[in-house]
């Protein structure tokens, strides 16, 4: 009991140094920004008769009332039977304002695990391993924007889902740390921070289900479209505070781990016989 009190306040002190709330908020909002171009940039390459709203899309997905799917809708692109072909300018636009929130977003994320794990900057390796992880982890997160509670539905069972999305999550963000440090923080270093954020991450898109739907329709009913993204943007915060303090948790959980071994190694040299 001790330990795990130690542990959490050495989690809280270390969530205060790095002003760990602050890199959460600057990560949704990067994550958020990156959202519309990327549902622009894949309606333009889909092929027409592939295409479907984006409103549609993910108002059907998270369950939502109809005053909240109009807000969404009128915000997202058309739908494909009724809009014309994108034109290439739109697709270019989409695809730099795209790039721009995934190049910030890169930035922010390894900025943020190179200050919880006390690291300096690296160099040109280090910007091309964290910019291709930030890829991977806003393509996960356009879908989870775009099926949502979906994903933990497989053949109606919530808690297969829930296990099946845990297990994927975790693997993903061990292989997504290891880049992000590139390669300076040990595999085994890594992997309770790893299975800290996939469980966290599979709590939050399971309580999403019923949470999300309540309080995107809520908030339209209020405000409209803003209602939506504040609804939407506080869902995104609370995702990545979670991959904040989980990763600061794996942080300190293996300096520990560091701290016992080398306690070990010191008394068992100390009991040799000289």
């Amino acid at each position: 009991m001790r330990r795990t009190i130690a542990l959490m306040r050495r989690v809280g002190q270390r969530m205060t140094e790095i002003s760990g709330y602050d890199r959460a908020v600057a990560l949704a909002a990067h994550v958020f920004t990156a959202i519309l171009p990327m549902l622009l940039v894949l309606d333009a390459l889909l092929p027409r008769d592939a295409r479907r709203p984006a409103g549609d899309a993910l108002a059907t997905s998270l369950g939502l009332s109809s005053s909240a799917a109009s807000a969404i809708t009128a915000a997202l692109p058309p739908s494909a039977g009724t809009a014309p072909e994108p034109s290439g300018g739109l697709t270019v636009v989409g695809a730099l304002l795209l790039a721009a929130a995934v190049f910030g977003f890169a930035r922010t994320l390894q900025r943020t695990h190179h200050a919880v794990w006390g690291l300096g900057p690296g160099g040109a390796r280090d910007r091309a391993a964290g910019a291709l992880a930030a890829v991977v982890l806003v393509a996960e997160y356009g879908l989870l924007a775009w099926f949502g509670p979906d994903l933990v539905r497989p053949v109606g069972s919530v808690v297969l889902g829930f296990v099946g999305h845990a297990v994927f999550a975790t693997a993903l963000w061990w292989v997504l740390q290891w880049m992000l440090l590139a390669g300076r923080v040990r595999w085994r270093s890594l992997l309770p921070g790893s299975l800290l954020t996939g469980l966290a991450q599979s709590v939050v898109v399971t309580l999403s289900g019923s949470y999300l739907p309540f309080s995107i329709t809520g908030q339209a009913a209020r405000n409209g479209l803003a209602g939506v993204v504040i609804a939407f943007l506080s869902w995104q915060v609370v995702l990545s505070v979670l991959i904040v303090t989980a990763a600061v948790v794996g942080a300190e959980v293996a300096a520990r781990d560091r701290s016992q071994d080398a306690d070990a190694a010191h008394g068992a040299e100390s009991g040799r016989p000289r």
